[in-house]
C-alpha cells in the first residue's frame, strides 16, 4: 500500500507529549521478540501482556505482568515450557487479542502465530498449516491464575486453526473466539470443554470480539458486516449493519475490519474500524449505527492513509486514542488524542507518544486504570517492545500548547518518514538521522525481501479484478451455501441454497442474474442451440 507523503509539517506536530507525565519500560536489547498484541488490565489493576515474535524470528510467546510502581516486568510463563510442539513446526509466537478475566479472577487466553517455522524462510502458514511436522498444530486455550502462578492448558479446540481473537462471557462461563485461516466463529464451554463451530462469519482473519454493556458480544467480518452473539441464547444475530467504506480508496483496496470499541458513559458503544476515517456510535436499544465524525484533530497533519489505534474512556468520560500513519511498515508514529465527545468537544492532539530516545509506533492495545493510560509499545521494527504509560490526570492539569518551547522534539526518525523530504524537518544532527536510518533499513530490506517472496509464492489465486456476490444477504445465512460451480463458455453457473434449482448467471459482460427454476435454466442453455447444455447434461434437478 503506497503512502501519500506530505510536503511540509508544522513544528507543533513533531513534539512529544509532556515528559513529566510518562513512564516506560522496554525489554533489554538482548530480547529478540519485537511485538505485543495482547494486553489486559484486570479489575484490580494488574497489567498483563504477551511478549510476541513476528516474521523473521521463530520463537514462542511469553506472558508477563507489568508492575507500574516499580516499572518492571515479571515473567508469568513461557509458552515453550508449557505447550508441547514439534521442533520444526510454525511457531506459536503470539497470544493475540484474547486475554480476558474470568469470574474467579483467573485469566483466559489463546495462542496464535505470525512467526515462521525454524525450517522456513518466511512466515507463510497457508500452504503448510496442516503439515504433520512443519505445520501449525492449532491454538491452545490457556487459563492462568495470577495469585498462584498456576497455568492450565485446556488443549487445542480446533486442530490446525490459529485463534485470532476471543472474548469471555461471564454469564454462562463460555469463551468465544474466531479462527484466522477459516474465518469461523467457535465457542468453548469452560466447564464441560465442549466446542461448538458456528460456521463462517468472516472472509478470514477478523480478531476483535467485544463484550458490550448489554452483556452480548459484538464483532464484524473483515468486509464490515456487524453482528453480535446473544449470550442468553448462544446464537449469532445479524444486525443488518454494514460499515460504510468512508475512506476511499483504502476502504476498498484493504478492508473495513472492526478493530477498536469502547463503551461510553452515555450508554452508547463507540467504535471505529481499520481504514475507516470516522468514529461511530452504536445504540443497543435501537440497533442503529450513527456517525460521530472524523477522529483526526484539525490541526494534525499526516500523510495518507491514517488510522487510530486504541480507544478507551477515562473516569471523566473523555475518549482517548492514538492516530498514526499506516505506512509500508505498519504505523510510523502515534499521536495521543483526546476527545470530550460527550460534551460536544472536538478531537485534540496532545503530542507524539514516546520519549526522545524512541517513539511509540504501534500502540496495539490501550487501557485506563486509576488515571493511568497503559499503552502497548509494539513493533518498533526489530527492536524489543515494552509498555508506555501516561498519567492523564496530570496531563489534563497542564495547560500547554504544542508550540511551547518546553516540549521536546521527537528524535526518532520514524516520526518523519511520511514526509516527502524528511531530512529537511529533522531537528537533530544528520549523523543521528543516518545512524537510525542504517538500523531501520535492516527491517525495511527484510520486508522487501518478504514481499518479493510472497509475489513468487502467492497465498491464493491472483486476479486483476474480483467481484463478490453476497448470496447470504439476499437469501439468509442458512440458505446461501454454494454446492457447485462450473463454466459453460463465458457463463459461470453456481448451484446454491437449500434447493437445487437456483443458479447464478454471470455473463462476459459482468451482468448477474439469479435463475429460480429449471425452465429458466433450460431456456438459457438452449440459447446456445441445445435444449440442455453439456455442463448440465445428466444432472438431476
Amino acid at each position: 500500500m503506497k503512502v501519500r507523503c506530505i510536503d511540509s509539517i508544522s513544528d507543533e506536530n513533531l513534539k512529544l507529549i509532556p515528559q513529566n507525565t510518562v513512564k516506560r519500560a522496554i525489554f533489554d536489547s538482548s530480547e529478540l521478540r519485537n511485538a505485543i498484541w495482547d494486553m489486559y488490565v484486570t479489575k484490580n489493576g494488574g497489567c498483563f501482556f504477551a511478549l510476541c515474535a513476528e516474521q523473521a524470528l521463530s520463537q514462542s510467546a511469553s506472558l508477563y505482568e507489568y508492575k507500574f510502581d516499580t516499572n518492571e516486568f515479571k515473567l508469568c510463563f513461557n509458552l515453550s515450557e508449557k505447550v508441547c510442539q514439534f521442533d520444526e513446526a510454525i511457531a506459536m509466537s503470539k497470544i493475540h487479542t484474547s486475554l480476558s478475566e474470568m469470574n474467579d479472577g483467573r485469566l483466559i487466553m489463546t495462542t496464535h502465530t505470525t512467526a515462521k517455522s525454524p525450517v522456513h524462510p518466511y512466515w507463510h502458514p497457508e500452504p503448510f498449516y496442516n503439515h504433520v511436522f512443519e505445520g501449525y498444530q492449532g491454538s491452545n486455550i490457556l487459563i492462568y491464575d495470577p495469585d498462584t502462578g498456576a497455568l492450565e492448558n485446556r488443549g487445542i479446540p480446533v486442530p490446525h486453526e490459529s485463534i485470532y481473537g476471543a472474548a469471555y462471557d461471564p454469564k454462562k462461563n463460555i469463551f468465544y473466539f474466531t479462527g484466522y485461516f477459516r474465518g469461523h466463529l467457535y465457542s468453548f464451554d469452560i466447564e464441560s470443554g465442549a466446542v461448538r463451530d458456528y460456521g463462517k462469519v468472516t472472509e478470514f482473519g477478523s480478531f476483535r470480539l467485544h463484550r458490550g454493556k448489554d452483556g452480548n458480544i459484538y464483532s464484524a467480518s473483515r468486509s464490515g458486516n456487524f453482528y453480535r452473539i446473544n449470550t442468553d441464547t448462544c446464537e449469532i444475530e445479524e444486525l443488518g449493519i454494514f460499515f460504510p467504506k468512508d475512506y476511499e480508496p483504502y476502504s476498498t483496496i484493504k478492508h473495513v475490519q472492526l478493530d477498536y470499541l469502547a463503551d461510553g458513559p452515555d450508554g452508547y458503544l463507540y467504535l471505529k474500524y481499520i481504514f475507516g476515517k470516522n468514529l461511530y456510535r452504536y445504540c443497543y436499544e435501537t440497533n442503529k449505527l450513527e456517525l460521530v465524525g472524523d477522529y483526526r484533530p484539525k490541526s494534525l497533519q499526516t500523510g495518507d492513509p491514517y488510522s487510530a489505534y486504541g480507544m478507551i474512556f477515562d473516569e471523566n468520560g473523555v475518549l482517548w486514542y492514538t492516530i498514526g500513519v499506516c505506512g509500508t511498515i505498519d504505523l510510523s508514529n502515534a499521536y495521543l488524542c483526546r476527545w470530550d465527545v460527550l460534551n460536544g468537544g472536538g478531537p485534540e492532539n496532545k503530542g507524539l507518544l514516546g520519549t526522545p530516545e524512541r517513539s511509540v509506533t504501534v500502540p496495539a492495545e490501550m487501557y485506563c486504570y486509576d488515571g493511568i493510560l497503559y499503552v502497548a509499545d509494539s513493533n518498533h521494527l526489530f527492536e524489543a517492545p515494552g509498555i508506555f504509560t501516561v498519567n492523564i490526570r496530570e496531563l489534563d492539569k497542564i495547560d500547554y500548547s504544542l508550540s511551547d518551547d518546553s516540549l521536546v522534539f521527537a528524535k526518532d526518525i520514524m516520526n518523519y518518514s511520511f514526509l516527502t523530504e524528511p531530512r529537511r524537518f529533522y531537528k537533530y544532527s544528520m549523523e543521528e538521522y543516518d545512524r537510525q536510518e542504517m538500523q531501520n533499513n535492516i527491517f525495511v530490506k527484510y520486508m522487501e525481501d518478504y514481499n518479493h517472496f510472497l509475489d513468487e509464492n502467492p497465498l491464493g489465486v491472483q486476479a486483476s479484478e474480483v467481484k463478490a456476490y453476497p448470496f447470504w444477504r439476499i437469501y439468509g445465512s442458512d440458505k446461501s451455501a454454494v454446492y457447485n460451480t462450473w463454466f459453460e463458455g463465458n457463463t459461470l453457473f453456481a448451484e446454491f441454497g437449500d434447493q437445487k434449482d437456483r443458479y447464478l448467471f454471470n455473463s462476459s459482460d459482468n451482468s448477474v442474474k439469479v435463475i429460480e427454476s429449471y425452465t429458466e435454466k433450460e431456456a438459457l442453455c438452449g440459447s446456445a442451440g441445445e435444449k440442455i447444455c453439456s455442463a448440465c447434461r445428466g444432472k438431476e434437478f
